[in-house]
């Protein structure tokens, strides 16, 4: 498994939790998923996780930035209320 598929999974476990995902919390697991498999070497590679590659990333596996609705906080009868 690739780092790229490595960081998709942690994008879908942690969206699965209901919890954000960010453009910097994508970059963050990028940096954290290069930078362990070098764990023992001197300077792995560079990386940098910029913003361009995070852009391209999310085209690649089609993901997009969620807006969180204040709607699933309401109960269920506030939202049927709201609904109908």
């Amino acid at each position: 498994m690739n780092m790229e598929d490595m960081i998709y999974d942690l994008v879908i476990d942690k969206r699965l939790r209901k919890e954000k995902v960010t453009r910097e919390w994508i970059a963050d697991q990028a940096l954290v998923c290069h930078a362990s498999p070098h764990a023992d070497d001197n300077a792995p590679p560079p990386f940098a996780a910029s913003q361009h590659w995070v852009s391209n990333f999310m085209t690649r596996y089609l993901l997009s930035l969620r807006r969180r609705t204040n709607l699933t906080t309401l109960s269920d009868e506030a939202l049927v209320d709201r609904a109908v």
